[in-house]
């Protein structure tokens, strides 16, 4: 019996126990409302124990603890990268170490005299 299954036993048999008022002959509503409460906790109980029971955490290995190694506190972290917006612009990056002022690559283009269209 499922969980659902169950949650629908109880409800059915709350309300044939306390809400329905009409008698049918040879049937006692308010005992067969009874039942098909107890019933449903009944299944509920045995279903929830053998989702745990089939889980059993107690039974699993635990995981061994992360040692630290000398290594980790000297090891190159990566600086978090910055997420893309397609509305921004990306700021500049700085300039790499090493390069100087006098580097070629580093001259702006030049840009055409104002009178000059191309």
């Amino acid at each position: 019996m499922r969980i659902a299954t169950s949650l629908v036993l109880i409800c059915a048999g709350a309300i044939l126990a306390t809400a329905i008022e009409f008698d049918i002959p040879g049937i006692d509503l308010g005992a067969l409302g009874t039942i098909l409460f107890l019933v449903g906790m009944l299944g509920l109980a045995v279903t929830v124990g053998l989702e745990v029971m089939a889980n059993r955490p107690w039974d699993r290995p635990r995981r061994e603890p992360r040692r630290r190694r000398e290594e980790d506190d000297y090891a190159p972290r990566r600086p978090a990268e910055a997420p893309y917006d397609p509305v921004m612009r990306p700021s500049p990056s700085p300039p790499r170490r090493g390069v100087g002022p006098d580097d070629p690559t580093r001259v702006a283009p030049r840009r055409p005299p104002p009178g000059d269209r191309r």
